[in-house]
């Protein structure tokens, strides 16, 4: 898009503005700054001052110009969290237009403050909201937490999500003589560091920081900015000092925490001996009592307190059957602690991105917690066993005993056992565990429309994402749903058999008839047949102009196997098929055959991801291999009357 008719604009609003009441004008400047980017950062600064360890204050000072509509919510809206031991002294916003006259500042109707969506939970989101009507604007956002209990300190990314930014700065105030870990990024200058009689001050800038686009199929964003992390050996949060200056100190600290926490109640140890009864191996009770877990206890946030880091008793989850990941992972290993099971919790960052931590800088880098319980057995008689030890999510009544997901798989932990706590990484699951079978028999008329009935196997990752949003769903939303967790979302739902959903299997069978209403396309008297119509497509990942840099991501392994049988309508027959096509790759491999068995077509189709993991210089290869999985998917044969 050409910047000319918006730099002729904003030339006319400059011109015509009174100069007098401008703060933040959108000039050339910023329009040359901006890159082409939906948001320009004016100014990022933050100032951290640590009075002791267990007391802090920050400060942000973030002034951004949207620039057009796709910037629109970043720009105007701000959320902090907030309560607990973060008290919020001031939330300022002021909005101005694109000649930098103010248009208004924050009121009643666009600043909300309301307790975040849990049961029990003292922590709070102020969430402000300034828009304007015209593009380009800006918004110039301030806010003050008063810190009550420190646990650690913040990570700074001057360029949130690759946007430019103009003029950036971190300052850290600390009490002279205070220990400071450091570890940067891609940041080109140093600190400036200042020794004020009882202060040391350190202050690092950025200034004119051109755009960074975030390379596709990539690591996330925050891997791919400038970044720097900041920390210190000691900490104290709700009356409860620690160290940070090795994971084993922080592990130990963690640890300490849920001392005394595990003694489940008379009641609890006869649940468990039940449970456990009859059970030939350690693995065959850990697998019941997980079960047990799932079935008599739910995930409830608690973050009252200290109570964002202490477990609350086992028996306090035997009474109430409910607890959040500290606390039911607790009373797992109780329960396991019960029969003389071993087991260790593991902190960890979840989320679908991956983890924030790095194993050189002893950091809280944690929002999760599961269980690495250890056994003996033979990793043959144990499907979830991997390097000697079954790995447990407490938190969802969903998941497959020992598998993890991509939510906490495949990254580093701190695995908690007092001294000798360490960083460890946690499974990751392949195409052996996360995969999906089809086998469909269409019925094809002549007009081109099709009856397909279906049946899918699912299990691991695709598994519990089905689980997951079926059993969520409503009788009416489900045949919704099933079109979306498989992919095929033009297609109609006429019959569905859901098996053994509500028993949680850790295979899942589902079962459908659908109305293909495009299988074939009419041509003259043939019909053009889609030899692919229920795989979902795949994604292409785009061309890029400049040579890449970032290592490739592909999220979990999978492996697809689909075998349809079309049945032709009577008197018709399938000629000119396309020869058999098998794909290699640096990240998988791909094979598709047709061919003919009396009046059917029988098409068996095999995608599997086994390497989604890939350096940067394979970045090529992989989008010609799955663009030639498109073209191949797209392939059609020719149905004519004999």
């Amino acid at each position: 898009m050409s910047l000319r008719p918006l730099l002729l604009a904003l030339i006319g609003l400059l011109l015509a503005a009174p100069t007098e009441a401008q703060s933040w004008p959108v000039g050339v400047d910023v329009l040359m700054a901006s890159g082409g980017a939906p948001v320009v950062v004016r100014r990022y600064h933050t100032v951290y001052e640590v009075s002791a360890p267990d007391r802090a204050r920050t400060r942000v000072r973030l002034v951004m110009t949207a620039m057009n509509a796709a910037g629109r919510e970043a720009v105007g809206e701000l959320r902090v969290v907030h309560g607990g031991f973060r008290r919020l002294r001031s939330f300022e916003g002021t909005l101005y237009d694109a000649a930098g006259n103010e248009i208004r500042r924050l009121g009643r109707r666009e600043d909300e403050d309301r307790v975040l969506d849990t049961l029990y939970d003292d922590l709070r989101l102020r969430e402000g909201s300034l828009y304007a009507d015209q593009y380009p604007f800006t918004v110039e956002w301030e806010y003050e937490i008063e810190h009550r209990g420190v646990l650690g300190w913040p990570t700074w990314r001057p360029q949130n999500r690759g946007w430019p930014v103009q003029d950036a700065s971190f300052r850290l105030e600390v009490p002279a003589g205070t220990t400071v870990r450091q570890q940067a990024r891609d940041l080109a200058d140093a600190a400036t560091i200042l020794n004020e009689g009882r202060r040391d001050t350190y202050v690092w800038h950025v200034a004119d920081a051109a755009v960074r686009e975030p390379e596709p199929f990539g690591p996330p964003w925050w891997e791919q900015v400038p970044e720097l992390r900041l920390g210190t050996d000691r900490f104290e949060i709700g009356d409860a000092p620690g160290r940070l200056d090795s994971w084993a100190t922080f592990g130990t600290w963690y640890g300490d925490l849920g001392e005394g926490r595990r003694s489940l109640p008379p009641a609890a140890v006869a649940d468990v001996y039940r449970v456990v009864e009859g059970a030939q191996t350690d693995a065959e009770k850990v697998r019941r009592l997980y079960r047990h877990l799932q079935q008599t206890t739910r995930y409830v946030s608690v973050q009252l307190g200290l109570g964002g880091w202490q477990p609350f008793d086992a028996a306090y989850v035997f009474e109430r059957r409910y607890g959040d990941c500290k606390a039911l992972t607790n009373y797992m290993q109780a329960m396991l602690d019960a029969v003389g099971i071993e087991a260790h919790p593991v902190l960890i960052e979840a989320g679908e991105d991956g983890s924030d931590l790095r194993e050189d800088f002893p950091d809280n880098a944690f929002n999760h917690v599961i269980l690495r319980v250890p056994l003996a057995e033979p990793a043959m008689r144990i499907p979830a066993l991997v390097d000697g030890a079954v790995w447990l999510e407490c938190t969802s009544p969903y998941a497959a005993f020992g598998h993890l997901g991509a939510f906490t798989e495949g990254r580093p932990g701190l695995l908690v056992d007092g001294a000798a706590s360490r960083i460890i990484q946690t499974p990751v699951s392949g195409p052996e565990t996360n995969w999906t079978r089809r086998e469909a028999t269409v019925t094809l008329d002549a007009r081109g429309r099709a009856e397909a009935d279906v049946r899918w196997l699912l299990h691991g990752e695709e598994r519990t994402d089905a689980i997951v949003a079926l059993d969520r769903a409503t009788e009416a939303e489900r045949g919704i749903v099933l079109r979306r967790v498989t992919g095929l979302p033009s297609l109609d739902v006429l019959d569905l058999d859901l098996g053994r959903l509500a028993e949680r299997p850790d295979t899942l069978a589902l079962a459908a008839r659908l109305d293909v209403a495009h299988a074939a396309r009419r041509a003259g008297s043939r019909l053009l047949l889609n030899l692919v119509p229920l795989s979902p497509a795949v994604a292409v990942p785009t061309a890029m102009d400049e040579p890449r840099t970032q290592p490739v991501r592909l999220g979990t392994a999978t492996a697809e196997r689909d075998s349809v049988r079309f049945l032709l309508p009577e008197g018709y027959a399938a000629d000119n098929l396309p020869e058999p096509v098998e794909l290699e790759s640096p990240v998988g491999r791909y094979r598709l055959t047709a061919s003919p068995d009396g009046d059917a077509l029988v098409v068996v189709r095999e995608l599997v991801v086994d390497a989604p993991n890939q350096p940067a210089e394979a970045y090529d290869a992989i989008r010609d291999f799955f663009q030639s999985v498109a073209e191949a998917d797209g392939a059609r044969a020719v149905v004519r009357r004999k």
